[in-house]
């Protein structure tokens, strides 16, 4: 490996299966379409604090959070429909959200939070209304920072780093600010990181 290779961050904890399928199938999906992606939120933090440097996780989550660097509407729709054509997964509430299916009793929700040119600005307007706005300001900065992480003996995904995952949750926070859930996760991720 020379200097301009990425580090590939190694797990000390394996991953749960609950975390490790949906991960692999969709990073299986983002792959073969050529869509740059990145795992986000709680997930990602949980990833790297507790699966990586052994450090207890901050609220539990019970969803995965994915941001996909895309081009237009037509992209999204490819990326739903290739995920839902694996079998592995269904459709369910929200534009945004597929459920991966663990077993039949078990379902995980991942959520899939395009950016990119599809964005206009820093924000994100769902069709067909485009009432629905989302920020996603940073998503880009995150993307490009994100740390490579090695999940499984044949799989290595980009992770939204420490920082980045900061950075993501002060925009959520301003976004969200009738919310209780941003500032105590923000402040449990840098007690955690020893900053407090």
């Amino acid at each position: 490996m020379n200097s301009t290779s990425p580090q590939i961050l190694q797990l000390r904890k394996p991953l749960s299966p609950l975390v490790l399928g949906p991960l692999k199938a969709v990073a299986q999906a983002a792959n073969s379409l050529g869509f740059p992606y990145f795992l986000t939120g709680a997930a990602a933090r949980d990833l790297i604090l507790e699966n990586i440097f052994g450090r207890p996780p901050g609220r539990l989550t019970g969803d995965l959070d994915f941001g996909f660097a895309l081009s237009d509407w037509k992209q999204f729709e490819a990326l739903k429909a290739g995920l839902i054509a694996t079998g592995l997964f269904e459709t369910s509430r929200g534009m945004q959200r597929v459920s991966y299916l663990h077993s039949p009793d078990i379902k995980v929700n991942i959520d899939l939070i395009p950016f990119g040119d599809i964005q206009d600005g820093s924000t994100l307007s769902w069709p067909p209304e485009n009432d629905v706005v989302m920020n996603v300001a940073g998503f880009s900065d995150a993307l490009e920072s994100a740390i490579q992480v090695q999940t499984d003996t044949d799989l290595a995904i980009p992770v939204a780093s420490l920082p980045g995952l900061i950075v993501l949750k002060l925009f959520a926070w301003v976004d969200r600010k009738h919310e209780r859930r941003d500032a105590p996760d923000f402040a449990d991720n840098l007690r955690v990181r020893g900053c407090g």
